[in-house]
């Protein structure tokens, strides 16, 4: 933050949370690997901002193509969930509208809807979001570079917010530096993705205190238990049907891939407890 309490600054490395989402998700498509990183990214970015003790998911949906989700929790990690039934890459405008479901104080849920520009990519939905659901004056960009081979060699990004009684002359700054700064996958390979370098390239010489360093890191936080949980609510013909006279029966995580043999007893512990 600047030492005169006008802006705050969040820079990202998510480079192997995006590849571990990508890996799970068996994402092929160039356009879609893309586009799944920097929505990585975002999410990130976006719970730290507004919500950095509680779970927040960025959903960009189209009624036609599927949807992609970034899932991302206070501890750090990220898992991500593509759903593109139609093997077409989700392309933003149009119909594709970003989600933005998190959770706030009392364990209530807060979401918010716009709609996507082809033009403005990722960073500019989440530009929106801030804007029309938030009521927050914020600058974000979010990229991601990949090598020959489809792997992610950095993703990451940064968001630059204006805070309350905002000095006019800082602010006047730090836009001019912001326009000034180069596409956000140059600034990226220029400073190897490392956050702390990239904090210092849009704060330059403008005197700032570094507020905190969290991890971030591809997770998923699925288990035997959950399942369980899961399959208890469903009724007693379902669960019938579902297991078809074996004693247990194999479910696997979408997020993760991740594969859980649940049996009854498992089922019936949930359901009595």
């Amino acid at each position: 933050m600047t030492e005169d309490g006008s802006f705050r600054i969040i820079t990202i490395c998510a480079t192997n949370t995006a590849q571990g989402v990508l890996d799970a998700q068996g994402v092929g498509d160039e356009d879609d690997r893309r586009l799944v990183a920097n929505l990585v990214v975002g999410a990130v970015l976006l719970r730290e901002a507004m919500a950095p003790d509680y779970r927040l998911q960025a959903v960009l949906k189209h009624p036609i193509f599927g949807s992609v989700t970034a899932d991302s929790f206070p501890e750090g990690q990220t898992r991500g969930l593509v759903q593109l039934p139609l093997d077409t890459p989700l392309e933003l405008g149009d119909a594709t509208h970003l989600t933005v479901i998190r959770a706030v104080h009392g364990g209530a849920l807060h979401q918010g809807v716009v709609e996507t520009t082809a033009e403005g990519g990722v960073s500019q939905a989440l530009m929106t979001y801030l804007a029309s659901s938030e009521q927050v004056h914020s600058v974000i960009a979010v990229g991601s570079i990949f090598d020959e081979t489809g792997r992610v060699v950095h993703a990451g990004g940064y968001l630059v917010q204006l805070l309350p009684g905002a000095d006019a002359e800082m602010l006047a700054v730090v836009i001019a530096r912001l326009e000034r700064a180069s596409a956000i996958e140059l600034l990226l390979e220029r400073t190897l993705g490392a956050p702390e370098v990239l904090l210092h390239q849009l704060f330059g010489n403008i005197p700032h205190t570094i507020l905190a360093e969290n991890e971030v890191y591809y997770g998923c936080n699925c288990s035997e238990e959950r399942v369980a949980t899961a399959l208890a609510t469903l009724s007693d013909d379902d669960l019938e049907e579902l297991f078809a006279g074996d004693d247990e029966v194999s479910i696997d995580c979408d997020y993760c891939g991740k594969v859980y043999d649940i049996d009854r007893e498992a089922i019936d512990v949930q359901k009595n407890s």
